[in-house]
C-alpha cells in the first residue's frame, strides 16, 4: 500500500516543480534554513520580518535540504515529501486502529486510505502540503497515549507522544496545536487511574518541551510584527464554507472555492466541491464513518463520538450562511478579534476526520462480519460475493473521492520545470554589484 501511495505522488506532473508551500524549499532549501535562525530578513523586499521561517527548521526544511544534498531533482524531492506524508498517515492509522480494537485487516486498510485521501488533503496538498502534515502525524501522537493508558512506563509513552508531536514542526502553529485535543480527549475519557494520571502529567510536560522551539520564536515575532492578520482573509471568508454538510464531508478549506479567469485555483478541491461524483462519494464515505461511530460494537465509542463532536463544533463555529449557528455573529467577531489566529477553522478538521475514518473501519468490518455470518446458514457462493461487494463498494467510494489524486491532477496549471536562466543571470549580476538594493519593475 505504501508503494502504491508513493506511485500516486510520482504521477502528479512528473518532472515539474509544483508551487507547494514555499518556493525556497525546492530552489534553495539551505538558504531558507539559514534564514530560519534570524528574525530579520534583509534579502526580501526592502527588508522584512521573516514570517515563521523558523518553522521550516524541522522537518520540512531538512527533508528538502537532504534531497538536494543527495543530488535528487527538486521535483522528485517534492514528490518524496508527499509520499512520506501519505505513508506516515496511512501506517499510523492502521496501527492506531489495531490498538483500538479494529481487528479486520481490509477494514483497517480502507479506513486508513479514507483518512490519508480525505478531502482536505486532496484539496490542498498541491498548494500547501505542510498544512496536511499535522493531520498525518496525529495518529502517532495518539498511539503512545493509547499504549501508555493500558500498561508500561507512563513517562516513556508520554514522552514518545510528545516526540511525535514535536515532529509536526512549527510552520503553522495553529495547525500544530490543533492536534492536541486528540490527546486531551483520549485522556479525559479514560478511567482516571494512577497510570492515567501519571501519563497525563508526563504528557503535559513533554508537550511543553516539544513546543518551546517554535513557540518562543513565535512570541518574539509577535512582539515586532505588524498586525498582518488584519490584512488577510477574514472570518466572513473562512467560515462561509463551513456549512454542516461541508464540515461532515471535509470540504472546509476555503482556497479551493476560489477561481480566476483560468478556472478554479485548485482544481482538485473544486472537483470535490462542485462535481456530483465528488459530492456523492465524500458524502457517503462520511455517512458510513458516522454510522460506524454509533454502532454498539464500536470500541472506545465515547472517545470517538466526543472527539468528533468537538471537531464538528470547532470547524463549524461562526458559519456564515442561510442557517447560521447559534451566536455566529459574536463568534465571527472573536475570529476577527482576539482569536484571529484561529479563524482558519479548517485546521481543526483532523478532530472530526480521524474519528470518522475509524468509524468507517468499524462499519466496513461490521459488513464483513455479517457477510461471514451468512456463510453459516447458506453455505453457498453468495456470502463470499456479498463480502467482496462490501469491500469493492467501499473501496470505490474512497477511490472516487480521491479521483484528483488517481488522475494526476493535484497541481494542474501550478508547475514549472526550472527557474528561467534570465532570473539566474540577473541574480548573479546583482550579486556582483555594491551592497545596495534593486527594484525589479
Amino acid at each position: 500500500m505504501c508503494l502504491a501511495l508513493v506511485t500516486l505522488t510520482f504521477i502528479q506532473e512528473p518532472g515539474r516543480i509544483i508551487t507547494d508551500t514555499k518556493l525556497d524549499l525546492s530552489i534553495n532549501p539551505e538558504w531558507l534554513l539559514t534564514r530560519g535562525f534570524r528574525l530579520w530578513d534583509s534579502q526580501a523586499f526592502s527588508g522584512q520580518l521573516a514570517n515563521q521561517t523558523y518553522g521550516y527548521l524541522w522537518p520540512l526544511g531538512p527533508f528538502h535540504w537532504l534531497g538536494q544534498t543527495l543530488g535528487l531533482p527538486a521535483w522528485a524531492v517534492q514528490r518524496l515529501w508527499w509520499a512520506l506524508l501519505l505513508c506516515v498517515g496511512f501506517l499510523g492509522m492502521v496501527k492506531l486502529a489495531s490498538l483500538l480494537g479494529v481487528t479486520n485487516r481490509p477494514a483497517r486498510v480502507l479506513g486508513a486510505l479514507a483518512f490519508v485521501l480525505a478531502p482536505r488533503l486532496v484539496s490542498t496538498i498541491g498548494a500547501i502540503s505542510i498544512e496536511s502534515w499535522p493531520t498525518m502525524v496525529a495518529p502517532w501522537v495518539l498511539i503512545p497515549l493509547v499504549r501508555g493508558s493500558i500498561s508500561g512506563s507512563p513517562r516513556r509513552w508520554a514522552l514518545l507522544s510528545a516526540l511525535a508531536y514535536g515532529c509536526i514542526g512549527g510552520v503553522n502553529a495553529v495547525a500544530t496545536l490543533a492536534v492536541l485535543p486528540l490527546g486531551v480527549m483520549w485522556l479525559v475519557t479514560r478511567r482516571w487511574t494512577r497510570q492515567v494520571r501519571a501519563l497525563a502529567a508526563w504528557w503535559a510536560f513533554g508537550i511543553v518541551l516539544a513546543s518551546v522551539w517554535f513557540l518562543v520564536p513565535l512570541a518574539t515575532l509577535g512582539r515586532f510584527s505588524p498586525p498582518f492578520l488584519d490584512w488577510i482573509e477574514s472570518a466572513a471568508i473562512t467560515t462561509s464554507v463551513t456549512s454542516p454538510e461541508h464540515v461532515l464531508r471535509g470540504v472546509v478549506a476555503w482556497l479551493p472555492y476560489l477561481a480566476d479567469g483560468n478556472g478554479p485555483v485548485l482544481p482538485s478541491g473544486w472537483f470535490l466541491i462542485a462535481s456530483y461524483q465528488g459530492i456523492v462519494a465524500t458524502g457517503l464515505v462520511a455517512a458510513i464513518g458516522a454510522t460506524g461511530l454509533v454502532l454498539r460494537s464500536t470500541p472506545h465509542r465515547t472517545f470517538l463520538i466526543a472527539t468528533a463532536l468537538v471537531g464538528f463544533g470547532l470547524v463549524s463555529l461562526g458559519h456564515v450562511g442561510d442557517l447560521p449557528g447559534l451566536g455566529a455573529e459574536t463568534i465571527r467577531g472573536l475570529w476577527d478579534g482576539v482569536l484571529a489566529p484561529l479563524r482558519n477553522v479548517h485546521k481543526f478538521d483532523v478532530l472530526l476526520r480521524l474519528p470518522l475514518s475509524l468509524g468507517f473501519m468499524v462499519a466496513v468490518a461490521a459488513l464483513l462480519v455479517r457477510a461471514d455470518g451468512w456463510t453459516v446458514s447458506a453455505r453457498t457462493a453468495v456470502p463470499r460475493a456479498a463480502r467482496v461487494l462490501a469491500v469493492v463498494g467501499c473501496s470505490t467510494l474512497v477511490a472516487v473521492a480521491a479521483l484528483p489524486v488517481l488522475g494526476g491532477g493535484l497541481a494542474t496549471g501550478r508547475s514549472f520545470t526550472e527557474v528561467p536562466n534570465y532570473w539566474r543571470d540577473a541574480s548573479a549580476w546583482l550579486g556582483d554589484q555594491s551592497n545596495s538594493r534593486a527594484l525589479v519593475v
